[in-house]
């Protein structure tokens, strides 16, 4: 088997041949060039300490030095080259407690997390793959690297991982691999939320993870009060916000604005989300006037995915989607309006004033975007004074 590998990788690993080291490309580079898809990120991993490759490489950061891992710069691209180890004791279900280097990749690949990412290549060697990380890969099966249980119970972040390769990949989760995920689902409680939010996040932007999430167990342990998959899910397009809404659609909004929390999702996916979920919760009426007001307070995204989600919960929604399109690019906020604070200066209007005249005349926009125009907007101003 022949990899196509970069040249700034080659370049790199023959620095470190030439100064008497080995050097192979390894984990997921090499499943993802193996099924055809293009690596984003290229780890070598080397006999060489890490003196040894600082020695080897002009540029270089260490970035991650206490575990072995040195970032070099070769033709400014970025590599992660990291010391052959062994993971001594983990502690909290994340960490090991140490690391001893050694000189053998097979112990090196004997750590990992699933055979799919146990392999290993260099053009000289060829593949290394002393997991079989080759066979599943054919046969499209997530499978722990040795004991299912050892692997969870070392980093319990790995149970998220197996469910997230497999709904990406469109891969099974072996038997073994799977009961060890519904026995140590629990474990999940000693990570972090910011570690879990970005394994959920790639969960869920697929068509069977969310499903995975529940078929496991995991779900409950997770999100302990969405106590079944919305139907939305899957019905909704692969937008971040949208899913995250539709995940948390048919819990109360109380309930998704604690799990946004809990997972610390920045302010504006936060604040997005739960506009959408406020849309859905809104008695629409059927009127352009009304569409024209959601988007006034929500905004015109806001009001299209609001929209999208109540179609996904399976309401007839085509005369309000049909609503929204025809008002969409209509005047529907102050700053789509034809005259701003400086024209209400020139008019002797100022202070709060100015704001409140403002909204008034929105408000009339709203009613009838046709007298969005200055010398009409002027001459309600000049009457609201």
């Amino acid at each position: 088997m022949k990899i196509s590998i970069p040249q700034y990788v080659k370049s790199a690993i023959k620095t470190l041949n030439d100064n008497g080291y080995e050097a192979f490309v390894v984990g997921g580079a090499v499943r993802d060039a193996i099924l055809g898809t293009n690596p984003k990120d290229w780890d070598i991993t080397t006999n060489a300490d890490v003196t040894a490759i600082q020695n080897s490489f002009e540029k270089h950061f260490d970035t991650g030095i206490k575990h072995g891992t040195i970032t070099v710069l070769v033709d400014n691209n970025p590599i992660e080259i990291t010391t052959y180890r062994i993971d001594g004791e983990y502690k909290d279900n994340r960490h090991p407690k140490s690391v001893q280097f050694t000189k053998n990749l097979s112990e090196d690949l004997k750590r990992r997390d699933f055979t799919i990412n146990a392999m290993a290549y260099n053009h000289k060697d060829g593949l290394v793959d002393l997991e079989n990380g080759i066979d599943d890969l054919k046969n499209g099966i997530i499978r722990c690297v040795d004991n299912p249980n050892v692997r969870f119970n070392e980093d319990a972040l790995r149970i998220l991982r197996a469910i997230r390769f497999a709904s990406r990949l469109n891969f099974k989760i072996e038997t073994a691999t799977f009961d060890a995920i519904k026995k140590h689902k629990e474990l999940l409680k000693n990570i972090s939320a910011e570690r879990i939010r970005e394994e959920f996040l790639g969960i869920i932007m697929t068509d069977c993870g969310v499903s995975m999430l529940f078929e496991t167990g995991v779900a409950k342990v997770i999100m302990p009060k969405i106590t079944f998959e919305s139907k939305a899910v899957k019905n909704v397009d692969n937008i971040k916000i949208l899913k995250l809404a539709s995940i948390l659609a048919e819990c109360s909004f109380n309930d998704a604005k604690d799990f946004l929390t809990t997972y610390k999702f920045d302010n504006k996916t936060k604040k997005d989300v739960l506009k959408i979920l406020s849309v859905k919760e809104e008695k629409f009426q059927n009127s352009e006037y009304f569409i024209r007001k959601l988007i006034s307070k929500y905004g015109k995204e806001s009001v299209n995915y609001g929209i999208k989600l109540r179609l996904a919960l399976g309401e007839n929604t085509k005369e309000y989607q049909d609503l929204f399109d025809v008002v969409k690019d209509q005047p529907c906020s102050i700053k789509s309006l034809d005259i701003n604070g400086k024209d209400l200066e020139s008019l002797g209007i100022t202070g709060v004033k100015t704001g409140n005249i403002l909204n008034k005349l929105l408000e009339e926009v709203l009613k009838n975007p046709t007298i969005n125009c200055k010398e009409t907007l002027t001459q309600l101003a000049n009457k609201l004074k």
